[in-house]
């Protein structure tokens, strides 16, 4: 038993020499931002900070446009 623990503890002891150290001098990597505006459209604080948070979340319709659609879509509902 003695003499397979000797073994083992050898050959951990060759593993453990052979891992290679964590380089921290290496350079950190940059990354483009997340948000590029293209268009002429401009964006709300609260607007880049959805984006920002990744592509899952979406970017809500600001409340007065979305009421007069809302109201629009109710009004062509009742008349048909």
């Amino acid at each position: 038993m003695k003499s397979q623990h000797r073994k083992l503890s050898k050959k951990l002891d060759a593993l453990t020499k052979q891992i290679p150290k964590h380089n921290t001098k290496q350079k950190v990597h940059t990354f483009q931002p997340r948000i590029i505006n293209l268009s002429d459209v401009q964006f709300t604080k609260e607007q880049i900070q959805t984006l920002s948070l990744g592509p899952n979340y979406a970017i809500e319709k600001e409340p007065k446009q979305y009421i007069n659609e809302l109201m629009v879509d109710t009004d062509n509902a009742i008349r048909r």
